[in-house]
C-alpha cells in the first residue's frame, strides 16, 4: 500500500472508530507536531489498524488496557469512544477493567473505570435520544 493510499485507509479508520471526533484528535495532534500526525493517520490507522486478523473491538481491548495500564486518560477517554463505536458494550467495558485489576492492580482499574463512567455519561448526555449511538449493555441490541 502507497503512502497515499495508506493515508487514506488511516483517515476512514479513524472516522469509522471516531466519529465526528476524529476531527478533534487529528487538530489536537497537528497543534503538536504535523510529522507525528502524519505518523499516527498514516501507519496506526492506516496500516496496524487495517490489519485483517485482529477485529476493531479486539484492538480497542487492546488499546483500553495498555492505556489504562499507563494511566494516559485524554487517550484513554478518545479509545473508550471508539471502543463503544467498535461495538464494545458499557457491561463489557467495565468487565476489561475488572480483569486488568488482576494484573495491573486495583488503582490502575479504578482510573479506568472513572474514566470509562466520564465518558458513557458523556455519550448518554451528548445522544440521549439516539440508542444507536448510546452506550449499550449486554442486553441491548442496538
Amino acid at each position: 500500500m502507497n503512502t497515499k493510499n495508506r493515508m487514506q485507509e488511516g483517515e476512514a479508520q479513524g472516522r469509522k472508530l471516531l466519529g465526528n471526533k476524529w476531527d478533534k484528535v487529528i487538530e489536537a495532534l497537528s497543534n503538536q507536531n504535523q510529522d507525528i500526525t502524519k505518523y499516527i493517520v498514516e501507519w496506526a490507522y492506516g496500516e496496524v489498524y487495517s490489519r485483517p486478523a485482529l477485529t476493531m473491538a479486539q484492538r480497542e481491548i487492546i488499546s483500553l488496557t495498555s492505556l489504562a495500564m499507563l494511566g494516559l486518560k485524554p487517550q484513554l477517554k478518545t479509545h473508550l469512544f471508539a471502543a463503544v463505536n467498535a461495538g464494545l458494550s458499557e457491561e463489557e467495558i467495565m468487565e476489561i477493567f475488572i480483569q486488568l485489576a488482576l494484573f495491573a492492580g486495583f488503582p490502575i482499574a479504578l482510573f479506568a473505570i472513572k474514566t470509562a463512567r466520564e465518558v458513557f455519561d458523556e455519550i448518554r448526555q451528548n445522544n440521549p435520544s439516539d440508542p444507536g449511538t448510546g452506550v449499550k449493555t449486554n442486553n441491548q441490541t442496538s
